[in-house]
C-alpha cells in the first residue's frame, strides 16, 4: 500500500510540473505581451520556446539557418518567444549603434561561464561595462594592436608555408589552419604559442603542461574553444535561470568539464607568465603581448587588475580567435592552387627573406579590399547579438515598433548578402571596394559586429 501511494504521489507531482512547465511557455505566448504573434512569423516552436534556437546553434549550421529564414518569411523573423531577427543593414548602427540605448540580453550570462569574472564582451551591466572600456579597450586601439608587431610570429607562419604541399596532398588544410589561428592568437593574447603548427597536434605545449599540476595530456585546446562557444550559443537561447539549470542538469556534464578545462589552460598560462614578470628582461620590453597590456592597466585607485579579471579577458580573446568558417573558405581557396615543389620552394624563399611589416601593407587598396570582402562573406559574428529595450523606452526599426523588453538581433550573414552589396552579393568580388562610391559601404560592413567595445 505505500508503495501505491508514493506512486500514486509522483504521479501527481509529474503531472503538477506537466501543467506548470505547460504554462510557462504557453501563456506568455497566448498573452503576446510584446504583439508578436500577429506581426512576424517563424518557427512555430521559436514562438512557445528557445529549444528551436539552441537546436539551431548546436547544429554548425546557425549562420544559414537564420538566412534561409529570412528569405522566406522576410525583414522580421521570430526566432524566439520574445526574440526577433532583424535583416537589414541600416538597423545596424540602430540596434548596435552608441546611442541606441538598447542593453545586452541574457544570452551574455552564457558567456560568463567560460571564465571566473565577466569580461568586456559579456559583462551586461551598463555601468560596469563603461568601467571595463575605459580601462581596457584602448588595448585594443590601432596604435596598441601595432604595439604587438614586433612579436612578428614568422616562425609560425613559415612552419604552415614549408607544410604546405604536405597538407593540400592529405587534405588537412582546415586542421593546420585551426593551429596556425591557435597559435597566433596564444602568442599575442598570452605571450606562449602553442606550437600545434609545427607539431601537427591539437595540444597544450609540454612546458606550459609541465609547469602545472593538472594532467593536460588528453586536453585538445582547438577542440575546446570550438565546445565552448557552441555550448555558449546554445545556452543563451535560453533565460539566464534555464541557462544554470541546464548547465547543472546530469547530462550536462561534458559540458562543465568542457569549461573547466578552458578556465585550467588559461589559469596555468597565466600563473606562469606572473612568476616569470619580474624577471623579464628589458630589452624583451620590447615585445608585447596583451597580458603585458592587461598587467599595465590600473583601477582608479591605482591598483592593478584582479588576476580574475585579467584571467577573464585573456580567456575571450583567446576563444575569439579560434573561427572555423574562415578556415573552411582557406580549404576549399587552397584546393584550387596547384602546388609545385619549385613555387613552393621560391616562395618560402622569398619569406624567409623578409615578411613585410603592417606599415608596408596597410595601404595596398586590393590586399585591403581582398580582407574586407572576405570578411564580408564570412563576418565572424554572423547569427546577431542579441539586444532588450530598456524599461521606459520605446524603439522603432523599419516600420516595426518594439516595446520594453523586447529582444531584437540584426544577423551580418545576412545584412552582407543584402541587396546593398550589388546584384551579386553571394560574389568574392574585390573590386566592389574600389568601384566609384564604394565608400557608401562602409556603414554596412558589420565582419565583427558594430557598436561600441
Amino acid at each position: 500500500m505505500f508503495t501505491e501511494t508514493t506512486q500514486h504521489s509522483n504521479a501527481h507531482y509529474y503531472a503538477a510540473a506537466g501543467v506548470l512547465l505547460t504554462a510557462y511557455y504557453v501563456v506568455p505566448y497566448l498573452l503576446d505581451p510584446h504583439d508578436y504573434r500577429r506581426r512576424f512569423s517563424g518557427p512555430w516552436l521559436a514562438s512557445l520556446s528557445g529549444s528551436w534556437l539552441a537546436r539551431s546553434a548546436s547544429s554548425g549550421r546557425h549562420y544559414q539557418n537564420i538566412l534561409q529564414l529570412h528569405e522566406k518569411y522576410g525583414k522580421f523573423v521570430r526566432v524566439g518567444p520574445n526574440h526577433i531577427s532583424i535583416s537589414d543593414p541600416d538597423a545596424l548602427e540602430e540596434v548596435y549603434g552608441h546611442s541606441s540605448g538598447l542593453l545586452k540580453s541574457e544570452f551574455y550570462d552564457a558567456f560568463a561561464r567560460s571564465a571566473r569574472d565577466r569580461n568586456l564582451f559579456d559583462v551586461r551591466d551598463k555601468t560596469m561595462h563603461t568601467i571595463k572600456r575605459k580601462r581596457i579597450a584602448n588595448i585594443y586601439s590601432a596604435q596598441n594592436v601595432t604595439a604587438f608587431e614586433p612579436r612578428r610570429p614568422s616562425r609560425i607562419l613559415l612552419g604552415l608555408i614549408g607544410r604546405l604541399k604536405m597538407v593540400v596532398q592529405s587534405l588537412t588544410a582546415v586542421r593546420s589552419f585551426s593551429y596556425l589561428a591557435f597559435d597566433l592568437i596564444s602568442d599575442l593574447a598570452l605571450g606562449v604559442p602553442f606550437g600545434m603548427v609545427e607539431a601537427q597536434k591539437d595540444s597544450v605545449p609540454d612546458l606550459l603542461a609541465l609547469s602545472s599540476e593538472t594532467n593536460f595530456r588528453d586536453i585538445a585546446p582547438v577542440r575546446i574553444m570550438a565546445d565552448v562557444a557552441t555550448n555558449a550559443m546554445t545556452l543563451g537561447s535560453y533565460g539566464t535561470w534555464i541557462q544554470n539549470l541546464l548547465f547543472w542538469a546530469p547530462w550536462s556534464l561534458s559540458t562543465r568539464m568542457t569549461t573547466v578545462n578552458l578556465i585550467k589552460i588559461i589559469q596555468t598560462t597565466l600563473d606562469a607568465r606572473t612568476k616569470v614578470e619580474k624577471d623579464r628582461a628589458e630589452a624583451n620590453k620590447q615585445v608585447v603581448d596583451l597580458l603585458d597590456k592587461l598587467f599595465e592597466v590600473k583601477n582608479a585607485d591605482g591598483s592593478p587588475l584582479a588576476s580574475l579579471e585579467i584571467e577573464a579577458e585573456a580567456t575571450i580573446t583567446l576563444t575569439a580567435g579560434e573561427r572555423y568558417d574562415l578556415q573552411k573558405k582557406l580549404q576549399q581557396e587552397l584546393d584550387l592552387i596547384e602546388v609545385d615543389s619549385a613555387g613552393a620552394n621560391g616562395l618560402e624563399d622569398q619569406l624567409n627573406r623578409i615578411i613585410p611589416s603592417f606599415e608596408q601593407v596597410k595601404n595596398l587598396p586590393y590586399l585591403t579590399a581582398c580582407v574586407k570582402e572576405t570578411l564580408r562573406l564570412y563576418s565572424t559574428v554572423g547569427s546577431g547579438l542579441p539586444r532588450v529595450v530598456p524599461e521606459g523606452k520605446t524603439v522603432t526599426f523599419a516600420g516595426q515598433t518594439f516595446n520594453a523588453g523586447s529582444v531584437v538581433s540584426v544577423p551580418s550573414y545576412c545584412t552582407n548578402k543584402s541587396s546593398v552589396w550589388g546584384p551579386d552579393p553571394d560574389t568574392y568580388r574585390p573590386e566592389r571596394w574600389l568601384e566609384e562610391g564604394a565608400s557608401s559601404l562602409n556603414k554596412y560592413f558589420a565582419a565583427f559586429s558594430t557598436g561600441p567595445r
